[in-house]
């Protein structure tokens, strides 16, 4: 009896030993499968593991069509609200004669619009590999007027020395000029610069694959 329970111990450690071989020989098979496969996949070219950059077909035409047509985002707008006024005499050389000055006081608000000529972008763009290379045309000033309507002036004329017609156009243009000395002095040009930019790789941000870089 003894002997019949040995045999069956034997024989059950036998069949635990064949499903396990069983169970490493599939499992090595299965590696050997996965490691062809993948090194099979690597000289393919296929390599879903690594991250690949795919880049969009891109034309240079294309690009400065598209950068031109946006013209009208590239600009930056400075405003101002000044007071300014002038005061004449009349001289005998070079000494105001008393009683003889008049005074002109004048407030006003203007606008000065800064931007990049896009009309001048074409010939500008180039592509060197992954990156779109743009020479960015310099900024210009666009426009710098003084709301006509927001002009209110004090005028103290004087009969011995009438107020001229021409001296309130004089005194504006003047502002207009010393404003815009102001605008650049607090970086307009830069800040004009720095939106054209942003503009630009916005509307150059469909191109995947490819970084805007300028000159």
């Amino acid at each position: 009896m003894r002997d019949d329970d040995e045999r069956n111990e034997t024989s059950f450690m036998e069949k635990v030993k064949k499903i396990l071989i069983a169970i490493g020989l599939i499992a090595v098979i299965g590696i050997i499968v996965i490691a062809t496969l993948k090194i099979s996949s690597i000289f393919n070219g296929d390599t879903p593991d690594l991250e690949v950059k795919h880049h969009t077909d891109i034309d240079v035409t294309v690009i400065e069509g598209k950068l031109v047509a946006c013209a009208d985002l590239v600009t930056t707008k400075y405003e101002y609200t000044d007071v300014a006024e002038v005061e004449d005499y009349k001289q005998i050389k070079g000494k105001n004669i008393p009683l003889t000055g008049h005074k002109i006081k004048v407030s006003y608000k203007g606008t000065i619009l800064a931007g990049v000529d896009m009309s001048k972008i074409n010939s500008k763009v180039s592509i060197l590999g992954d990156k779109i290379v743009i020479e960015l045309p310099e900024v210009k000033i666009i426009s710098n007027a003084i709301d006509q309507d927001s002009i209110k002036t004090i005028e103290d004329n004087n009969v011995f020395n009438p107020i001229k017609s021409d001296e309130l156009s004089k005194l504006l243009a003047e502002q207009e000029k010393e404003q815009l000395e102001i605008a650049k002095e607090q970086g307009l040009y830069e800040q004009a610069e720095k939106e054209a930019k942003d503009v630009i790789e916005e509307q150059l941000s469909v191109y995947e694959g490819y970084t805007v870089e300028f000159k």
